[in-house]
């Protein structure tokens, strides 16, 4: 079935190995939070316990919880036999593209779509980046694109055993990145329409199978620290990127990092995690309530940043090119508004620039496609619901964060849909030239 795209396939295996090769170079595979991966997979070799930090001396509850045990549980075999990194990129380099061919496999480009599917995958650095950096978007994204599948397959065969692997994906997914674990609900009421389409009872308790483990899961943390949650860095988010972006782009820096600072001391007063936890999420949420019309709309542009982020700060990183740290596109738009991202975009150089642009373009491209897809019968009601509802989730979870890394997990997705649209736009063009010439 995947031999028809045997052109399209060799170019992304080119690019990918293009990337690799400049990633062995240059060896520069950590993000900041590569290294608490590496620590989470290192003390649960030997310690025997999960925590992102050092275990000698003093420690933190948070760290026990900040990275949830999925891609640490990846990188374990890796750190048993070698200290290298090459076999994790090497790893993540083929489940990138096992995650590619996934989509290849659910949408079935027609041939008049087949250069623009590469122009779409191709021009997605991010896709090629992060399969050459110790971070867990990769495997995220195969266990996504490999739920959808599943997901797919039940559509079209209405086999209820088929649900029991998507449900098991879905665990999976919140094991590697906890923003998913919210999911749960959406779920829920997805498979509850499910119900109403097919009738069959196990359609439901199917879908409790991942609110359940969410429920264990969280349960293990607090005997873990004292608190009932699934990940540290949900609190630990609220004030140091939501809260501290949002107050930027109000207040200004100088308001945001006193705000911070305030939250973080007032709220280690306390003195278990529990306390604290519940501390800096109230902080956070009480200042949003103060006026949520301004926050929501907040939170809304950072969603539509999710779609359109060209990712300078992943261009910049693996390429080597120097910028002054934490001072990037995201900080520059909630310091200084509209004029200073702008500003600051105009001081890059010239090829950076008509590169970002071309790949901000490329994702408009990409959105506006997949929206007119969701309306596309030839792909079934349910199915084009579940797609939105993942990646609505997935933007709305991210929020003030919005960027190329986040979209990451879903980008196949757009790019599947969008292909399939403007696929079947010239199709019917062709058509219509046809008829008119006859």
């Amino acid at each position: 079935m995947l031999r028809q795209y045997r052109f399209e396939i060799l170019i992304i295996v080119l690019i990918h190995l293009g990337f690799l090769v400049i990633q062995l170079f240059s060896q520069n595979y950590l993000l900041d939070d590569s290294k608490e991966y590496i620590n989470t997979a290192d003390n649960l070799i030997t310690e025997g316990i999960l925590y992102c930090d050092d275990p000698e001396g003093d420690t933190d509850p948070a760290f026990y919880t900040k990275r949830t045990p999925g891609y640490p549980l990846f990188l374990l075999p890796v750190r048993l036999v070698t200290g290298s990194l090459v076999p994790v990129i090497i790893l993540q380099m083929l489940l990138s593209i096992g995650a590619i061919l996934i989509m290849l496999k659910i949408f079935k480009p027609g041939k008049n779509s087949r250069y623009l599917l590469i122009a779409l995958v191709a021009l997605f650095p991010a896709q090629f980046i992060y399969a050459n950096l110790v971070m867990s978007e990769i495997l995220f994204q195969f266990v996504v694109m490999a739920a959808v599948a599943v997901f797919f397959r039940y559509i079209q065969t209405k086999k209820i055993k088929v649900l029991w692997y998507y449900q098991l994906l879905i665990i999976t997914g919140i094991l590697i990145k906890p923003v998913l674990y919210l999911f749960v609900i959406v779920n829920i009421l997805l498979f509850i329409y499910l119900y109403f389409r097919t009738r069959q009872r196990l359609v439901i308790i199917s879908s409790l199978v991942p609110l359940i483990f969410v429920i264990i899961f969280g349960g293990i943390n607090q005997h873990r620290t004292g608190y009932f949650h699934i990940s540290s860095i949900q609190h630990i988010n609220l004030v140091d990127y939501n809260l501290y972006f949002y107050m930027m782009n109000r207040e200004g820096k100088e308001k945001a990092m006193e705000k911070r600072e305030q939250i973080h001391e007032e709220c280690n007063r306390h003195l278990n995690y529990r306390d604290q936890a519940i501390c800096l999420s109230k902080s956070a949420t009480d200042y949003f309530r103060e006026d949520l019309k301004a926050y929501g709309l907040f939170h809304a542009k950072g969603m539509v940043r999710f779609f359109l982020d060209p990712g300078r700060f992943d261009l910049y990183h693996f390429f080597g090119i120097k910028s002054e740290p934490g001072r990037g596109f995201l900080y520059q738009l909630n310091n200084g508004g509209l004029r200073g991202a702008w500003d600051y975009f105009l001081a890059q150089p010239v090829l950076i620039i008509l590169l970002l642009l071309l790949i901000a373009m490329v994702n408009l491209l990409r959105l506006v496609g997949f929206l007119f897809f969701l309306f596309n019968r030839q792909f079934n009601i349910e199915f084009r619901l579940f797609l939105l509802l993942l990646t609505g989730f997935l933007a709305f979870a991210t929020g003030p964060l919005g960027a190329s890394r986040f979209m990451l997990p879903v980008v196949l997705i757009l790019t599947g849909g969008a292909v399939v649209q403007y696929g079947r736009w010239v199709d019917k063009y062709i058509h219509k030239i046809r008829i008119s010439e006859s």
